[in-house]
């Protein structure tokens, strides 16, 4: 196979590749049913590898537009792309950018040509501005007529200092709440683990510094055992304050119930911190909620 073929997967057959079972439409039509009866997840792929498929929620694929690629239901129909609003779209955090820059400047051909179609059709569902661009039109010697859209690109020096001053801009952001009187504070989870005491106070305090270090944070509350979806008020109820103190974290706060009780007793303004999306919660309501 040419290093330039592309391989067409179909969202039924990586339903079945998912699930492990043989290509055949009945197996197609009820892997495609178990998969489409989790409303909050997606069936995609990442890398351009449509032979791995895997389930991730769907709130993720916007939080990671670059890089979850989404499966066509017919044999005519473009991959679909996450649908996010391009003029809402902004780089929170440093695992988006990272993200965006290994999306943008590959190492491999990305075969542009066969993704125009499916990129126009992204712009366009999307409002993307360049398509708000003014027109020119000139008539080539052939006598056919072409259309450019004016642009501008940033310069590459100046593209360089964005992408490197990141960092300090985010500093100067929470430096900034700070002077307006926000404590500002993280808050860090663990999903359910095997590790022995030593290795999870290890990870832990390596969260906690992390947080410390790069978001300016004094102090860490800590969920040592929960999982993404549980519902933030019913993490941490039994003695888990208690095994915090005794691994001795330094700069924790302690557990998700204390984070609680704070933020119902402080009259002050809040500002909580995290790693990513999944470290408060994978569940938009109980976010809200919370």
């Amino acid at each position: 196979m040419s290093s330039n073929s592309k391989i067409t997967i179909l969202y039924s057959q990586a339903a079945c590749a998912f699930f492990g079972v043989d290509l055949n439409p009945e197996n197609e039509l009820m892997c495609e049913r178990k998969i489409d009866a989790m409303p909050d997840v997606e069936l995609c792929y990442i890398n351009d590898i449509p032979t791995e498929p895997f389930l991730v929620a769907k709130n993720r694929i916007k939080f990671f537009p670059f890089r979850y690629q989404l499966y066509g239901r017919s044999s005519s129909e473009e991959p679909n792309l996450p649908s996010i609003s391009i003029s809402n779209q902004h780089i929170h955090c440093e695992s988006q950018l990272i993200d965006f820059v290994n999306s943008v400047f590959l190492i491999t051909d990305p075969r542009n040509e066969a993704k125009l179609a499916a990129f126009t059709q992204f712009a366009t569902k999307n409002d993307a501005h360049y398509l708000k661009a003014q027109i020119t039109r000139k008539r080539m010697d052939s006598g056919r007529r072409i259309e450019r859209k004016i642009v501008y690109i940033m310069k590459a020096d100046d593209r360089a200092q964005n992408i490197g001053n990141y960092q300090g801009r985010f500093e100067m952001l929470i430096k900034g709440l700070k002077k307006d009187d926000f404590e500002v504070f993280g808050y860090t989870r663990k999903s359910p683990h095997n590790l022995s005491c030593e290795s999870l106070k290890k990870n832990l305090q390596n969260m906690i510094d992390c947080l410390r270090h790069r978001s300016l944070v004094e102090s860490v509350y800590v969920s040592p055992n929960s999982l993404a979806k549980s519902l933030i008020s019913s993490r941490d109820m039994s003695n888990t304050d208690e095994k915090l103190t005794q691994m001795k974290l330094d700069h924790c706060a302690g557990s998700t119930q204390t984070l609680l009780k704070h933020l119902s007793s402080t009259e002050k303004k809040v500002c909580l911190v995290i790693v990513d999306y999944a470290a408060l919660s994978t569940v938009p309501a109980d976010v809200q909620a919370f």
